[in-house]
């Protein structure tokens, strides 16, 4: 390790001062020393077995930088390890910051300066101290001559003809124009297209454009880069708003036809169409070839014909969406989004060649891209000589990556395997599960879902191309791409940082009780008119709340730089705010109780505790009664926050926008811990469930929302959400020294002491109890517990009954009762240890668990089973190492024990490594920054 001492220091500076003296800038002389200013390093791989020319120009690739590694008013520069400069284009419009001014992330562009060998690869440095490029001579003007993309669609549901989205009009037209950067290696932009048909404007249907035009060395067209984002944005139009479904959808070079990209590939039209025959009710026998994984292939649109009759029920010239999808059956539904709840029974066979022909949709507010199965954008070759994009990919340093605190302290020792393949097509959901309601561990829960984890530590092709897709169906699935029709940007739901309604600029006006709720219902208070079809809002997902909703574009944006990436993001965080159940609510704490559940003061985006101020556009408040909603939702609104630039070309108050609500969410997590009774706010009891009448914490949501204020506290340096997460983690620190680490992987813990709105927290440790055992009891006898995972009865145990589970006669809920006279698994219950038992004057034969105190708990496991990466042991242990990182106080016995459990039943990663994290974020020797951030975050628990 290289240690800079004050004599180290002051040589150092006195010969750049000398250098400097005779003409030379300190830049000047560590450029003549390669590598000697290097903060990091790509690679680039050429996945061909061919040569790669000289002058080929990278894809965009995302560059974050730890606090202070790129000085406010620098650049990044980038050299091969000789020396040599690298060109580039920086897009300096994505560019953010931290809060000295030092840059934090902005996308670039590479031209190649030396041909790279077959399946060979090429190390780039990047080093501090460099500037602006000069502008390139690449032009939107590039795409108006020769080259004039456009996408084609022809309307099947709710839009007749051929509509046409002409970059060159969007461009003339100047609808919204967004430039990204200019450089060495070309320029990018967005530019919107309306539809139009013969002149006439849809008024709806858009496409934005995403393009690039890539520089040869001497600055001439070496070609350009294409995707489209057909969608249907405006929420405020005073047309009908309906889904459409296209029975073509090309993307074309030019007015001549000449197709870039036909849309529907192999999955749409006569291609993929497949016979079927009624097999009985809604049944319907059918070699579909679809996949059953994840209910990936359910949902899509679907037209039916015969050479004869259908069968009864089922109509010609019309749209049903796909269900019940087994390996030989299927079935044909009226709704897109439970396609499995809405489906047409007919009562015969019908006559004739019955055939089923999918084809692509477009719900309201969702979105189609035309990228090709690598979900990435096409290329058109100029006048260069690089007839097809460059293969070259990109992998970046991983110990530098988790030392910026932009994700989470992964271990980067694990070697796990790599995602399984998938291909991009619209309407597509692998790898993500169409049903988001299922329960159980998924890939797509994690503050970064496991797809992108395992790319971060292979960065394999393979797991590179799930990154994009993943992305892509976050974004074309859900409905989120809400924009005003007059500002072209999100609807504003926050009222302003002062709360007085102050308007951010180039926005809409601020309207907190903005609602779209896009779950096959009517919408709630939104303020427009709903779609003339509520069963088709989502593209065959179940639902889109924040209780479930994968973290899908903050990785992606930050690996690729991709722009479409972060617009996406900034939907789903904003999204996350106005899915908030209700808009207002008013939590009263005191020393007593605590009420922030049900209608007081849960799930709210305005919330206003005790005297404090409203706390405007938050995502904290038990959101459909689950510390899970609360935590993707802040989840996604940290990383938007934090990740936003600095002067969004899109609109330049989303940094401010996003920044405030994350703040506020905060903050108001601050006011709730403030006002809670002392118990309550030392062992971290601040976001405590309700559902069905009875208070409890999940330790794994609780994980959950651990890891989501632990990224805002390093991504958006936020004083507040560290000090809420040093809070957060108190709650584990108490309930393992007081119950070792076995309780930590309990499905449910009871913290409360009652069963009615505003009932008190906990006073004491002896009133909480871990979900645990099944119990039975016979009127006249005694209790009997079922055996469960290694957990061995003992007298003086405690069984405390909750409103939610039966509770004998005579027994009262939330007091513990003591084991006494145990023999076997039978016993009786007193109100003391050693005590007389409670008559029992009842019975109670059922599956009911119930809530449990080992008085002598198992040195080894949990009471869930240990050995899954994904189990709730591990998740507890994953996001307490994260807290370390981060710089909060977690006892170290408290993770020993959590570790030791982990490690005796032989737990690895392999085969997901997404809670795998370290106690630090320097797992390189830069270990300087670890001490920074942690003092840092020591400041902020101090505030």
């Amino acid at each position: 390790m290289l240690r800079l001492n004050r004599r180290n220091l002051i040589a150092s500076t006195a010969a750049i001062a000398a250098f400097a003296a005779t003409g030379n800038s300190a830049d000047a002389v560590l450029g003549r020393q390669p590598g000697s200013s290097t903060i990091t390093t790509i690679t680039l791989v050429n996945g061909s077995a061919n040569s790669v020319n000289a002058g080929s120009v990278t894809q965009i690739i995302g560059c974050p930088f730890k606090k202070g590694d790129v000085t406010r008013g620098t650049w990044p520069r980038f050299q091969l390890a000789d020396g040599t400069d690298v060109p580039c284009t920086i897009l300096n419009k994505l560019a953010t910051t931290w809060s000295d001014g030092s840059l934090k992330f902005v996308p670039v562009m590479l031209s190649i300066p030396e041909s790279v060998p077959g399946n060979g690869s090429l190390t780039v440095n990047i080093l501090r101290g460099g500037t602006m490029p000069p502008p390139s001579k690449r032009r939107l003007s590039d795409f108006r001559e020769g080259i004039d993309p456009r996408v084609i669609v022809d309307g099947l549901d709710n839009l007749e003809g051929t509509w046409v989205m002409n970059l060159g009009r969007g461009i003339k037209d100047r609808i919204k124009v967004v430039s990204y950067g200019s450089g060495d290696a070309g320029a990018v932009w967005r530019v919107r297209a309306n539809a139009r048909q013969n002149g006439a404007v849809h008024g709806q249907l858009v496409c934005d454009f995403y393009v690039a035009s890539l520089a040869n060395p001497d600055g001439s067209l070496k070609g350009v880069r294409i995707l489209g984002k057909v969608k249907l944005p405006y929420y405020d139009t005073t047309a009908p708003m309906n889904w459409i479904s296209f029975s073509r959808f090309q993307l074309w070079l030019n007015r001549e036809g000449t197709i870039i990209r036909d849309c529907f590939g192999s999955n749409f039209g006569s291609v993929r169409a497949y016979n079927f025959t009624w097999g009985g009710g809604s049944t319907f026998n059918a070699n579909h070839e679809y996949s059953t994984l994840n209910y990936a292939d359910y949902g899509y649109c679907t037209r039916l014909s015969t050479t004869g009759q259908l069968p009864s029920g089922l109509k010609t010239n019309t749209s049903y969406f796909t269900g019940a999808v087994t390996s030989t059956t299927i079935g044909f539904g009226t709704c897109s989004t439970t396609p499995g709840e809405y489906l047409v029974s007919a009562t015969s066979s019908g006559s004739g060649t019955q055939t089923a022909t999918p084809y692509p949709y477009l719900s309201y507010f969702g979105a189609l891209f035309t990228a090709g199965p690598t979900g990435m954008w096409d290329y058109v070759q100029g006048a260069g000589t690089d007839v097809a994009d460059t293969p070259l990919r990109f992998q970046v340093n991983p110990s530098y990556w988790v030392s910026t605190g932009l994700i989470p302290s992964y271990d980067i020792s694990v070697a796990p395997t790599s995602n399984a393949p998938t291909s991009y097509w619209p309407n597509c959901s692998e790898p993500v599960t169409r049903d988001l309601g299922t329960t159980g561990e998924r890939d797509d829960l994690g503050i970064i879902p496991s797809w992108y984890v395992r790319h971060f530590l292979t960065q394999a092709a393979v797991d590179e191309q799930v990154v994009r897709v993943a992305s892509l169906v976050g974004g074309h699935a859900f409905a989120i791409n809400l924009e005003s029709s007059a500002a072209f940007t999100l609807p504003c739901v926050n009222n302003g940082s002062d709360g007085k309604g102050t308007p951010y600029k180039n926005m809409p006006a601020p309207n907190p009780t903005f609602t779209w709720v896009a779950d096959g219902n009517p919408d709630r208070s939104s303020g427009f008119t709903d779609t003339t079809n509520p069963m088709v809002q989502l593209a065959g997902f179940s639902q889109q709340d924040s209780t479930h909703m994968p973290q899908f574009n903050y990785y992606p944006y930050l690996f690729t730089g991709e722009p479409w990436h972060l617009d996406m993001l900034l939907e789903h965080a904003n999204n996350a705010v106005y899915q908030r159940w209700s808009a207002l609510g008013i939590a009263t704490i005191n020393k007593k109780y605590y009420a922030l559940g049900g209608s007081n003061g849960g799930g709210q985006r305005l919330l206003q505790v005790n005297k404090h101020p409203t706390r405007y556009g938050i995502t904290i408040g038990c959101n459909l009664d689950s510390e899970r909603g609360d935590a993707w939702a802040s989840g996604l609104l940290a990383s938007a926050a934090g990740i936003c630039p600095d002067h969004n070309p899109e609109c330049p108050s989303h940094k401010q926008y996003f920044s405030d609500m994350n703040s506020s969410t905060w903050a108001a997590a601050t006011d709730i811990i403030g006002a809670l009774p002392k118990f309550a706010q030392q062992w971290g009891l601040w976001d405590v469930d309700y559902s069905g009448g009875y208070y409890f914490v999940d330790h794994w949501q609780l994980a959950y929302l651990g890891s989501a204020v632990a990224l805002a506290a390093t991504a958006t340096e936020n004083r507040d959400a560290a000090a809420v997460l040093n809070t957060h983690v108190q709650y584990f620190n108490n309930v393992i020294s007081t119950f070792t680490g076995w309780v930590a992987g309990a499905y449910v813990t009871v913290v409360k002491m009652g069963d009615e709105l505003g009932s008190p927290l906990d006073w004491s440790s002896s009133n909480i109890a871990f979900y645990g055992p099944n119990i039975t009891w016979q009127k006249g006898g005694q209790f009997t517990i079922t055996p469960f995972s290694n957990y061995t009865p003992a007298n003086n145990d405690i069984i405390s009954f909750t409103d939610a589970t039966p509770t004998p006669a005579g027994f009262k809920n939330f007091t513990p009762y003591y084991f006494v006279g145990l023999f076997g698994t039978n016993f009786g219950l007193a109100p003391a240890p050693g005590g007389l038992p409670l008559p029992l004057t009842d019975s109670f034969s059922g599956s009911d668990c119930f809530y449990l105190v080992s008085s002598s708990p198992p040195s080894t496991g949990s009471m869930t089973s240990i050995g899954a990466p994904t189990s709730y042991n591990t998740e507890v242990t994953g996001m307490l190492s994260y807290a370390i990182a981060v710089g909060s106080s977690v006892s170290s016995s408290a993770l020993s024990d959590l570790q030791n459990r982990n490690q005796k039943a032989g737990l690895n990663f392999t085969s997901d490594p997404k809670w795998a994290m370290t106690t630090t974020f320097a797992q390189n020797p830069h270990r300087k920054h670890q001490t920074a951030l942690s003092n840092w975050s020591r400041r902020a628990l101090r505030k």
